[in-house]
């Protein structure tokens, strides 16, 4: 194997579902084999090229990199895909008329038919059949899906938390309780503008609800969930340290957070919160047992209609939204000729290659 398809292979292994940097290494490759584009000089394409991928991301993954520039661009860093490394390759493309292009664009399929089965069973579940548990064994138990594990529990909790919260009728109230009417009506336009009070209606109640940040992020870091009842609620599912942690709450300003997390990491996440100084401001920490509890609770004959249903939808539309179908791939394959490429045995498709053991 040569060091460019290691190269390539390891980006592709590291890229989630959206698969945007592999898209962006292919569509320079494609200008410099049909335009000429200098790949020597990183200047020429470092910056055009996100808005490449971007015309092509948004119609087959239907959604473009929200990541910062700097994470965008370290897809040209040494450990990633260099301009010597893209030499190499475009040399290679060049070659044979767009093998390496085609080769990318096969494993973004590649990818994306690792969700088949997660759409199938989501898809055909019912209330009585559901299990939390089965759905997160498919990603587990699936080396190309374990990337993307995060973005499971984040769409998990978040499912059930707003739709209990929905059952339940939460309520948040919102009120203006100072004494001086004078102030009041000197910033009548400033509480309206920000908080939707009035002199003549201080207190405003609406509905409790919890909110996805996005529906991407580069490295799991920040912020998960947000609610406007007060907590922020960070989803993890492997081990963190102090650092980590400590950096979360004291860069997100919230004065409580909610901690999801494994069963396993608990006592370890107690013990990080302790060192960092940031036990104070944790509220609670569920585990992923209490999910299993709660969604069995929620799909049980007492609640099939008024939660079972709704989680079921819930998860579904959040599946959908955050990891998309290849059904604009065929079309976009065959509009390219990729289709026609067969591609040797030393560019074979490799579940291994791919898989994030």
């Amino acid at each position: 194997m040569t060091i460019e398809k290691q190269a390539l292979d390891s980006l592709i292994k590291k890229s989630r579902v959206h698969f945007y940097k592999p898209i962006q290494i292919a569509e320079i490759l494609r200008r410099n084999r049909l335009a000429g584009l200098n790949v020597d000089d990183l200047n020429n394409y470092r910056s055009p090229s996100k808005r490449w991928r971007d015309e092509v991301s948004i119609r087959l993954v239907g959604n473009v990199s929200t990541s910062s520039s700097r994470f965008q661009d370290n897809v040209f860093d040494d450990n990633a895909i260099p301009p010597n490394i893209l030499s190499a390759l475009a040399a290679t493309n060049i070659e044979t008329e767009g093998m390496i292009e085609a080769y990318i664009y096969q494993s973004l399929i590649a990818k994306m038919n690792d969700f088949g089965d997660i759409h199938k069973y989501l898809t055909k579940t019912t209330i009585n059949t559901f299990n939390l548990e089965k759905l997160l064994e498919l990603f587990s138990n699936n080396p190309g899906l374990r990337r993307s594990m995060d973005k499971v529990y984040e769409i998990v909790a978040y499912a059930l938390f707003e739709t209990v919260i929905d059952a339940l009728d939460v309520q948040i109230s919102l009120s203006m309780n100072s004494l001086n009417d004078k102030l009041i009506s000197d910033f009548a336009l400033f509480t309206e503008k920000i908080f939707g009070l009035k002199p003549d209606k201080t207190t405003r109640i609406e509905k409790a609800k919890v909110f996805r940040v996005g529906a991407t992020n580069a490295n799991d870091g920040g912020l998960d969930l947000w609610s406007n009842f007060g907590p922020a609620i960070q989803v993890k599912h492997f081990t963190i340290n102090a650092n980590h942690l400590g950096s979360i709450t004291s860069t997100v300003k919230a004065e409580k957070f909610i901690v999801v997390c494994m069963d396993a990491e608990k006592e370890i996440i107690n013990s990080v919160l302790h060192q960092a100084g940031a036990y104070p401001k944790v509220q609670s920490i569920v585990t992923l047992t209490d999910l299993i509890n709660w969604y069995n609770i929620a799909l049980s004959l007492d609640y099939e209609k008024a939660i079972g249903s709704n989680l079921i939808k819930t998860l579904l539309n959040e599946f959908e939204y955050e990891f998309p179908s290849n059904k604009e791939l065929p079309a976009f394959i065959n509009e390219r000729g990729y289709d026609l490429f067969v591609l040797p045995d030393s560019w074979q498709q490799s579940k291994e290659s791919f898989s994030n053991r």
